[in-house]
């Protein structure tokens, strides 16, 4: 799959596109000759993006829950490169804080944040509470584990394939 690279700098109406760039490399060899130029981070645009595979009739959905299975936050996620990838690779992360009244607050507790493809904000869920469950058993809870997947939750049959279509 083919991206560029873009680079900008500032925010709302000022900001702007100072480069398009074929690698991460060469965008920051860029960057790093303005040294006192206020950079966001690089954006990676893929290009022909319609080739990136996702199941048909699900949407991404940003589950955040709690150790003790309270459900903090289910929202809709739009289907951009970043989220379409974090959802097929499974990726999650534990917070300490949470968003709430427009800022981050402390929290006591490790809070899971996962990204998953399904088809209604019930059915992401229930994948979450069974992936909270697996991570619980497993003593993995509030360790961001990266090679953590929904197949070895496949594998010991918590979740049916046919709800993920994978």
């Amino acid at each position: 799959m083919n991206s560029l690279i873009l680079v900008s700098s500032g925010e709302y109406e000022d900001y702007t596109v100072r480069g398009i760039f074929s690698s991460t490399e060469k965008a920051n060899v860029f960057k790093n000759k303005f040294p006192d130029e206020d950079w966001n981070d690089n954006e990676i645009i893929v290009v022909d993006a319609e080739s990136v595979t996702y199941p048909e009739g699900h949407s991404i959905y940003r589950v955040v829950i709690f150790k003790d299975g309270c459900i903090h936050n289910v929202e809709r996620q739009l289907l951009d490169f970043y989220k379409v990838e974090e959802a097929n690779k499974k990726r999650y992360g534990f917070w300490d804080r949470l968003y709430v009244n427009d800022k981050y607050m402390p929290h006591p507790e490790k809070i899971l944040s996962i990204i998953v493809w399904a088809t209604s904000k019930e059915q992401a869920v229930e994948i979450v509470k069974d992936i909270r469950e697996q991570l619980i058993k497993t003593d993995k809870w509030g360790k961001n584990d990266k090679n953590f997947s929904m197949e070895s939750l496949l594998k010991r049959n918590l979740i049916q394939k046919e709800t993920l279509d994978i």
